[in-house]
């Protein structure tokens, strides 16, 4: 008794166009996949417990215990920013004022201390030209720490200041239009009832963070 198989090599074999068909589509699985995984914006998933892929910095609000408003944006910023030194004090340590200078401060001690760049300082200050971590004091004064020791510069013996200094940064900045708002609103039994986001000039990463209960913003 002869058994004849089926030729798979010709076209009119009912088994062939089947196989043909899966190898197809395994072929465009293997090939679409990593072009999925490329289309994609960072990952949106972290699976561990290191760093994220794009690091925020967040600023907190609260009213009494409940948190009602959160300012975020990148950190350290996508733009760079300058601001400039008015005067400072011949002391330990000196202390340096820029009034609004952005730097977030809550109480005794600053949320972070950036990295800063001053260049321009007058000639008795010129030891202060080059980069620094800045330590803010409050809404308009900092100082200025060694980023390889951390000890904060001492102004005894240098004359009275004179001019200004030019401060350069890429650290974010609360007067910066960069920052995304997310308002959060209670009932009368303090259970969160909304969440709503703050629409900037340039759209919802685009607010300052100087004042985000201001009658002024607008949210969605």
């Amino acid at each position: 008794m002869t058994m004849t198989l089926p030729d798979l090599h010709r076209p009119h074999s009912p088994l062939a166009r089947p196989i043909l068909r899966v190898l197809v589509w395994l072929i465009l699985i293997v090939f679409m996949a990593p072009l999925g995984a490329w289309g994609q914006e960072g990952v949106n998933v972290n699976l561990s417990q290191g760093p994220p892929v794009v690091p925020y910095q967040k600023l907190f609000f609260y009213s009494g215990s409940n948190l009602t408003y959160i300012c975020m944006t990148t950190s350290p910023g996508r733009q760079t920013s300058t601001f400039t030194i008015s005067s400072a004090t011949s002391a330990t340590p000196a202390v340096f004022t820029s009034t609004s200078h952005g730097f977030f401060v809550t109480g005794p001690g600053a949320l972070g201390r950036p990295k800063v760049t001053i260049s321009g300082a007058p000639t008795a200050w010129a030891a202060i030209n080059g980069t620094w971590i800045l330590s803010a004091v409050d809404a308009n004064t900092f100082q200025l720490l060694s980023p390889t020791t951390g000890t904060a510069f001492d102004g005894v013996g240098i004359a009275a200041w004179s001019g200004t200094a030019t401060v350069t940064t890429n650290a974010p900045r609360t007067t910066l239009n960069i920052w995304a708002i997310q308002r959060l609103t209670y009932d009368g039994f303090s259970n969160l009832i909304t969440l709503t986001w703050a629409l900037g000039p340039q759209g919802l990463t685009s607010s300052l963070c100087t004042d985000p209960t201001a009658a002024t913003i607008e949210y969605r």
